[in-house]
């Protein structure tokens, strides 16, 4: 980080104006003393030239034709674009050059990339994913706990939105996966183990009408949360980013959580796929690719049916 001793206004970049948080991440660093979004680069698959240029002039930000430009220019990055099979070649070059990077879930559709991001984060630490962890009621469970079940469930799309109830188990969990197994119907469901001899039920097909992310935790004593859109999300919120910027800041290091995290996310829909029980180093997950061009054409095609699932 190249403010580390300076007083100076953290920079951030943007790469990937595609979805909403494009708008909340920046909302949320301006609102920050020592943070400011300072430079970004959209490629054109969901927004237009003039959303780039109205978004550069509401920051007061740099608009770049080419993401490596901003090298030496920037104090940390975030990725946010929807096609996940994007993330590697753009935050790479920046992971390789020591700036530390927030990679937007999904956070990438194979594990060969994730391979890539892991070898390259050994020069700048990697943050990133879904938020839904840090919502106050998941902070609230202690994390780890040898031998406790976990319970989620999860709605919309149920790679793309499904990737909140699994960033939030394995955060609770505490401990790298070791195995994931489908489950029979009525819903699409995995059991999840983890090396900590915690184990997790998720389902991926919540109820649309009236959704919500559902935790179910018996550990030391049973907690339940509900987590329904927009509430709690402020302090969710507030906690995520002031993680990342803790991040940025040296002070914290979530790489590993965030990587194997990912790689959960995968060996889950490879497991689905092939219907079997898929573990670390499976044919079944290294061959398997959850397909970010086809998911982001989709969306910008038409966005609410990309995010139910529909498409």
């Amino acid at each position: 980080m190249n403010n580390s001793e300076s007083s100076s206004p953290l920079r951030i970049g943007v790469l990937g104006l595609d979805t909403s948080h494009a708008e909340t991440f920046a909302e949320e660093f301006t609102s920050i003393d020592d943070a400011t979004v300072s430079a970004v680069w959209d490629g054109g698959a969901v927004q237009d030239e003039t959303y780039l240029q109205e978004f550069c002039e509401t920051y007061d930000a740099r608009a770049y034709d080419d993401p490596s430009a901003m090298l030496g220019d920037l104090d940390a990055v975030t990725v946010l674009t929807v096609d996940w099979d994007t993330h590697r070649e753009l935050a790479v070059p920046f992971l390789e050059a020591g700036v530390p990077t927030f990679v937007d879930k999904v956070v990438a559709g194979t594990v060969d990339d994730l391979a890539a991001l892991d070898d390259a984060a050994s020069e700048a630490s990697l943050f990133g994913g879904s938020s839904i962890p840090f919502h106050p009621t998941l902070e609230a469970c202690p994390r780890g706990t040898a031998g406790r079940t976990l319970y989620a469930a999860s709605y919309n799309d149920p790679f793309y939105y499904g990737v909140h109830a699994v960033d939030s188990v394995r955060s609770i969990a505490d401990a790298p996966w070791a195995r994931v197994t489908p489950q029979p119907g009525p819903g699409i469901e995995v059991e999840v183990t983890f090396e900590n001899n915690v184990r997790a039920d998720i389902r991926f097909d919540g109820n649309t009408d009236q959704p919500a992310f559902g935790f179910l935790d018996v550990a030391d004593r049973t907690r339940t949360a509900r987590i329904t859109v927009g509430d709690g999300y402020e302090a969710m919120r507030e906690a995520f980013f002031e993680a990342f910027l803790s991040v940025v800041r040296g002070e914290r290091d979530d790489t590993d959580r965030i990587l194997d995290a990912a790689t959960l996310q995968l060996a889950i829909h490879a497991a689905i796929e092939a219907d079997e029980s898929v573990t670390p180093g499976d044919e079944a997950l290294r061959a398997y690719h959850a397909d970010g061009a086809a998911y982001a054409n989709a969306y910008a095609t038409d966005r609410s049916a990309a995010v139910r699932g529909d498409w």
